[in-house]
């Protein structure tokens, strides 16, 4: 079992076995009841459970959100662990589907410290590979950064072009779901 934080150069394999990896010390398919709950700081079920829990509340809306039915996150854990969703902390994220964790991603100061050498999209490509799609990330026309797809690992990559760094590594369920 490879643990991604221990070797975070083996995102950099064209083709990953997943089936072979962790997370923070949870393994990709295992139980969600395995991620650790006490250090878990976001929980996001899919919106039946919102629904579900806020019943008779009436469902939040993006103009009346801060009005709305907010469910503890003790709870939300709860919904995620039994179902499907996102369990998260600082840096680390795990894909839930079906009470398993089908996804991971890595964001924030990991990825970024251990790939610092590469400082240009050009070092990037030759380390990581260009992905078999690659999408602009633009934002008024000004270029952000370049979103590597990877299908056969499955993986995401994000390359920001504005810090010049790796931003985000999503793998599984994350890349199914269309989530960068």
């Amino acid at each position: 079992m490879t643990e991604l934080l221990a070797d975070l150069d083996v995102l950099m394999k064209p083709d990953l076995d997943l089936s072979g990896l962790s997370l923070e010390g949870v393994p990709f398919g295992a139980s969600a009841r395995s991620v650790p709950r006490e250090r878990i700081r976001w929980a996001d079920g899919m919106p039946w459970i919102r629904k579900q829990f806020c019943r008779g509340v009436g469902a939040p809306t993006p103009e009346n959100e801060e009005h709305g039915c907010e469910i503890p996150l003790a709870s939300n854990i709860i919904h995620v662990v039994a179902a499907n969703g996102t369990l998260a902390w600082d840096g680390a994220s795990f894909a839930v589907v079906d009470g398993l964790v089908q996804g991971f991603a890595i964001t924030g100061e990991r990825p970024r410290r251990h790939f610092s050498r590469l400082r240009t999209h050009d070092d990037f490509i030759a380390a990581f590979g260009a992905g078999e799609r690659v999408i602009e990330s633009e934002v008024e026309g000004d270029l952000m950064g370049y979103w590597h797809h990877y299908p056969r690992s499955p993986k995401n990559v994000y390359w920001d072009e504005w810090d010049h760094c790796v931003g985000l590594i999503s793998l599984g369920e994350f890349v199914r779901r269309g989530e960068r």
